[in-house]
């Protein structure tokens, strides 16, 4: 996350929770990082399951400002977004690091993927609380000499969040990926205060839970807690991952942190 195209301030950031399944197969942290840029609120919540990793990132403030989201992979890198080139980078500085930048011009929902030499493929949909600009240029990899294609989603707003998933592998079904509003105390919540993201795959329904506020109910889940890390498979909930202090209720049925 890059905040008006300057680096951020040195911080050591704030985990908010961290949870981790027994058996080894999920592992689910929240962290923040207010120092980073003055007046700015950044949030990261991520989960990692055993074949995809959600993640939701938050930039809130008083003020509008550019925020820009990236990730970059290994990979051949393709989307079915027609994109434009552009004749200079989107910013200086490190910015101008980045060859061929091509933009898809404002999206608020995308995917692409990155097609790793004979390995994986990553899988990429993500969606954002507001219209943002997509783009796309070949970056430094690791080590710097190498070069790896990215993406970057700037929003200029005073609060942007982006929902993203990531899979892994060969799969062929497309991921739908959506940011979802929720309740506290009978009142709408705003999505940099508290959010749902739900991602679902052919059969498996994935819902990641967050709240600043101590509670958030969604449809037919109530969180009182910071977060909740759901699984469904055929309409049957099969797994929960809870940050500390938490509880979930699913229709009638409640779940606790021990």
């Amino acid at each position: 996350m890059v905040v008006d195209g300057v680096s951020q301030q040195p911080c050591t950031g704030k985990l908010l929770f961290h949870a981790f399944d027994d058996n080894g197969n999920m592992a689910f942290a929240s962290a923040s990082a207010d120092d980073a840029y003055e007046g700015v609120h950044l949030v990261r919540t991520i989960a990692l399951l055993q074949d995809r990793l959600l993640d939701v990132t938050v930039a809130a403030s008083d003020a509008e400002h550019k925020y820009d989201w990236a990730y970059h992979s290994r990979g051949e890198f393709s989307t079915d977004l027609p994109l434009t080139g552009l004749a200079e980078p989107p910013g200086k500085g490190a910015y101008e690091w980045a060859e061929s930048w091509r933009t898809a011009g404002e999206q608020t929902s995308w995917r692409a993927q990155w097609q790793i030499n004979e390995g994986p493929t990553v899988r990429c949909a993500q969606t954002t609380n507001a219209p943002a600009e997509l783009f796309t240029a070949i970056g430094r990899g690791n080590p710097p000499n190498t070069r790896d294609p990215f993406v970057m989603s700037r929003c200029a707003a005073k609060a942007a969040v982006w929902g993203t998933a990531l899979l892994f592998g060969e799969g062929e079904e497309e991921a739908r990926v959506e940011l979802l509003k929720g309740k506290a105390a009978g009142e709408d919540v705003p999505l940099e205060r508290g959010w749902a993201l739900e991602v679902v795959t052919g059969a498996t329904r994935n819902l990641m839970m967050f709240s600043e506020l101590g509670e958030l109910s969604v449809g037919e889940v109530a969180l009182k807690g910071a977060g909740a890390l759901l699984t469904w498979r055929d309409g049957e909930l099969v797994s929960a991952l809870l940050a500390d202090g938490s509880e979930v209720t699913v229709g009638s049925r409640t779940l606790r942190t021990e």
